[in-house]
């Protein structure tokens, strides 16, 4: 199954390790240490266990335990499916490979996986600002930026170290100001050229490829293109294009 390979590539103290949890022992089946899931622990009471099949954890304050996932549950504070996705991305291991979450005598199959990703650069192309991200093999959609690094939080939340880009991720846009794609490209562009707004990331860049003009949309979509952003292609003529 999908979740004996993310133990098997990061166990759960390695788990605690890549999330920046101090003082965890390596090549010790048993242990204790402040729990990183609630503050002021001056005395650890979050003991690990490994269990053979799996590690599991309890935190002797709060009564409260389980395994890998339940952990990752509570300290980004997610649904049991998006967990399951987190691990994988935690661990490097593609969705592809059937994760099954049992509810009851019900099953659950979630095999999405990263199919393409979209960087929106800063004017000089030098930063991604933000990223557009396409899943499959169910068509999805959904939008991260980066991370200065493993302690970076936002609103309470750590941010999430993605193995295919080498570097860590908060998954909202919330606080940043999202920039049309090709930025630099439309910053470049001549008086008189024409930049055209098209409905997705492939369109632009299919259109602009095939072309050779210049493209530009929005995370979502350019139905979610706002009237503020007028003022970066004030001077070029700007069409609507067909998606």
């Amino acid at each position: 199954m999908a979740l004996e390979e993310c133990r098997k590539h990061l166990d759960f103290p390695a788990l605690l390790r890549k999330l920046g949890v101090p003082n965890v022992p390596a090549g010790k089946a048993q242990f204790e240490i402040s729990s990183p899931i609630r503050d002021g622990d001056a005395n650890p009471s979050f003991s690990v266990t490994d269990k053979q099949s799996h590690w599991a954890w309890f935190d002797h304050a709060e009564g409260a335990g389980g395994d890998e996932v339940k952990f990752i549950e509570r300290y980004f504070n997610l649904s049991t499916k998006d967990a399951i996705e987190k691990y994988h991305d935690l661990a490097g291991v593609e969705m592809h490979q059937e994760a099954v979450i049992n509810k009851g005598s019900k099953k659950k199959k979630d095999k999405r996986s990263i199919e393409c990703t979209y960087d929106y650069f800063s004017a000089d192309g030098k930063e991604i600002l933000h990223q557009t991200i396409r899943y499959g093999p169910k068509k999805s959609f959904g939008q991260r930026r980066p991370a200065t690094n493993s302690s970076d939080q936002f609103q309470g939340r750590k941010p999430i170290y993605c193995y295919q880009t080498r570097r860590w991720w908060h998954y909202t846009l919330t606080g940043v100001e999202p920039v049309p794609y090709h930025l630099p490209e439309i910053v470049g562009s001549g008086v008189d050229e024409t930049i055209w707004l098209v409905e997705g990331e492939k369109d632009a860049d299919n259109l602009a490829q095939r072309f050779g003009v210049v493209t530009t949309t929005i995370p979502m979509g350019a139905k979610k293109w706002r009237a503020e952003l007028w003022p970066v292609v004030q001077g070029p003529a700007c069409n609507r294009g067909a998606g």
